[in-house]
């Protein structure tokens, strides 16, 4: 209990200094005050805080995050663009590779005969084949 009554003390003091020394407030609006700052210390509160409002982003700071985004998504481009190529390298090389060993599978069944080269669309050259 003792704890309580020197708290309520202490915040009755702060609270009088505080208006007295601002030099705004009158007598019996100083007065007012300190009644009501002894009433709530009883309850365990010196004095009831309000809460601040919640603060939402503004335009700009929203326009300096997407700003920072694009930036990095512009220092990353030529990364994506470098592995993309490389895939398309990687699936083409794939590519011959099974055809090559298509070819050879055709060799090994035919007796050493590589498969007929025809040419669609173009005509034979002069001299024949």
């Amino acid at each position: 209990m003792e704890d309580i009554a020197s708290a309520t003390r202490l915040s009755k003091m702060t609270v009088s200094r505080a208006l007295t020394n601002s030099g705004y407030v009158s007598k019996e609006t100083r007065d007012k005050v300190l009644e009501a700052a002894g009433n709530g210390a009883q309850g365990g509160h010196a004095m009831k805080t309000r809460k601040r409002p919640i603060r939402s982003f503004t335009l700009i700071e929203l326009l300096v995050v997407i700003a920072i985004i694009s930036f990095l998504t512009a220092l990353l481009m030529p990364a994506i663009k470098t592995a993309k190529d490389l895939a398309k390298r990687t699936r083409c090389q794939s590519n011959l590779h099974q055809m090559a060993l298509a070819v050879q599978m055709y060799v090994n069944d035919k007796a050493g005969y590589l498969p007929y080269a025809r040419t669609i669309g173009y005509e034979t050259p002069p001299g024949g084949l």
